[in-house]
């Protein structure tokens, strides 16, 4: 080797260890730095902890929801709500039964005594439901159980069959409407549900005396 390539070697060698010393303070100073963020951020999760558990969110008032429903609260006693509610399913049980009747009966009287039960108690129905509505009541959309069972024992039955027991059905159901709109009309105390049960007595009366009629005329 000759001088020159021997003047250069310490050289090489003082570059190579600066090189080094360079990546290793490098890499030390990422090391220091990854730490430093690792317990910055252990800092604030435990300081978020902390604040949750010393500050919790607010909570919903008792009795309270995240969503809130919409309840109707009747502003009547639950009797008139009783009275109400008994009569609208009576009304739509015959409002059922005589659709029934105008598609199975042959029968003129039975077909015109039903047509006048389905349009009465349309009638009856949805002036019940204003008064409802005003009141916040929540009537029934479908007939009871029982009326329902009703329904099916006719829906199997043909010709006259069908006549008779519809008939024996209505006079049944026209009395019980009576009594308890006669009722009412004696113990409600809303003012207007009172008003309406005595308007109704007439019209239940003759749908009863109606039934009678026709029930006789049949063999």
């Amino acid at each position: 080797m000759n001088v020159r390539g021997k003047k250069r070697l310490p050289t090489v060698i003082v570059i190579v260890f600066a090189m080094t010393g360079l990546y290793a303070c490098k890499s030390s100073s990422e090391k220091d730095k990854v730490a430093t963020d690792t317990f910055l951020n252990d800092v604030k999760d435990t300081a978020s902890t902390v604040s949750a558990a010393n500050h919790p969110p607010p909570q919903p008032a008792e009795g309270e929801q995240n969503v809130h429903p919409v309840i109707l609260t009747a502003t009547v006693s639950v009797k008139d709500v009783e009275f109400a509610s008994a009569i609208t399913n009576n009304a739509l049980n015959k409002v059922n039964t005589g659709k029934m009747a105008l598609e199975k009966s042959t029968n003129k009287r039975v077909k015109d005594f039903a047509s006048m039960l389905v349009n009465d108690h349309t009638k009856l129905a949805d002036e019940l439901n204003r008064i409802a509505k005003d009141k916040k009541i929540t009537l029934p959309a479908l007939s009871g159980m029982a009326e329902m069972r009703q329904a099916d024992r006719l829906a199997i039955k043909q010709g006259s069959d069908f006549d008779k027991a519809y008939m024996d059905a209505m006079i049944l159901d026209e009395k019980r409407a009576f009594d308890i709109c006669e009722n009412g009309s004696k113990t409600c105390k809303d003012r207007l549900l009172k008003a309406f049960a005595a308007k109704s007595i007439p019209v239940l009366k003759m749908h009863l005396d109606s039934a009678q009629t026709v029930r006789s005329s049949l063999q």
